[in-house]
């Protein structure tokens, strides 16, 4: 939802960059910040979220009649379940 006290695109991103510099300086190994995380994950082609993944399948998903589809990794192969 956009709202007056939104931010903009380019306001976001050099927040984004802001604290990441800040990170980077001061706090790699101590304090761990999921985004920048999954993000160097990704960026290796290892994707840790489904945000960052060319396809999603790792991890718990609604579809439109609302029932939640399980994907489990297994080491034999993948588990599917669903339940409403």
């Amino acid at each position: 939802m956009v709202t007056e006290r939104s931010v903009g695109g380019e306001q976001y991103g050099r927040f984004l960059v802001d604290i990441f510099e800040e990170w980077v300086r001061h706090d790699v190994g101590r304090i761990f910040v999921q985004l920048f995380d999954v993000t160097l994950h990704a960026y290796f082609g290892e994707y840790l979220l489904c945000i960052h993944s060319p396809t999603c399948g790792y991890g718990p998903a609604l579809n439109i009649t609302a029932i939640c589809i399980h994907v489990i990794t297994m080491s034999a192969g993948l588990s599917f379940g669903e339940h409403q």
